[in-house]
């Protein structure tokens, strides 16, 4: 009985080892999305050892973005490394030789996990995105995503106001919804929101990044990656 319990977790794990194709139709967020296999199996996946920002969290969205222009609609190869705790493949994704992981942190889009993290490039790809100030580490203070949850999760459910409190106006759907722009402000570069929205506008990476950063209604940043007027800034 002993032998076929051990035969049993061997057989478990070489299926989880085995790569998987799989063609993305849909992104739920910056970490997670969904793909059919062979048979049209529907495969639930939680991007490995990396944690994108929450909805609800600056950068959120534009993580999600950012991860659906590069995967939506095409074929992709799964590298399974265990199932969490949702029933979700955790796995490395790659787009021919692209790792799409490490690409979400090296655009800025994500944290190395480091509860989970194995891949030394990762931490590399991360501190790459953090040395240009892309993407969500445009904000000077970013709160990883596993802290917010733990802050969410200590909030109490329920609490009884002392004022009336307005509700907010109904969102746009969550595709259109851009992620919040911070309070213009001249900087020490004497840099201002002054109507600017195109690239062929900016005299330097450093205008660009601060109107990416501060000013609305930009087209500066077309694949949503956090790095503005990418000939100037690369």
């Amino acid at each position: 009985m002993k032998l076929l319990s051990i035969l049993s977790f061997v057989l478990a794990a070489n299926v989880m080892a085995a790569d998987i194709s799989c063609k993305v139709v849909g992104v739920s967020d910056g970490d997670t999305l969904t793909c059919l296999a062979a048979g049209n199996q529907s495969i639930k996946v939680r991007l490995a050892q990396i944690d994108a920002p929450e909805k609800n969290q600056p950068f959120g969205e534009r993580s999600k973005q950012a991860l659906s222009a590069m995967v939506y609609g095409k074929q992709v190869v799964l590298q399974p490394e265990t199932r969490d705790r949702y029933g979700r493949t955790v796995a490395k994704v790659f787009l021919g030789d692209l790792d799409v992981n490490r690409q979400q942190l090296r655009k800025g889009m994500a944290w190395v996990y480091r509860q989970y993290s194995r891949d030394s490039g990762y931490d590399g790809a991360e501190a790459f995105a953090k040395s240009y100030g892309t993407g969500l580490w445009a904000d000077p203070n970013p709160v990883a995503p596993w802290v917010w949850r733990h802050e969410k999760r200590q909030m109490p459910a329920t609490s009884a106001p002392s004022r009336p409190i307005a509700l907010p106006a109904p969102s746009a759907p969550a595709s259109s919804v851009p992620d919040p722009i911070l309070k213009p402000r001249r900087s020490a570069a004497g840099f201002s929101c002054s109507g600017k929205v195109h690239c062929s506008q900016m005299v330097s990476c450093e205008e660009a990044k601060y109107y990416l950063r501060y000013c609305p209604n930009v087209k500066i940043d077309g694949d949503h990656d956090g790095v503005p007027c990418e000939k100037m800034c690369r």
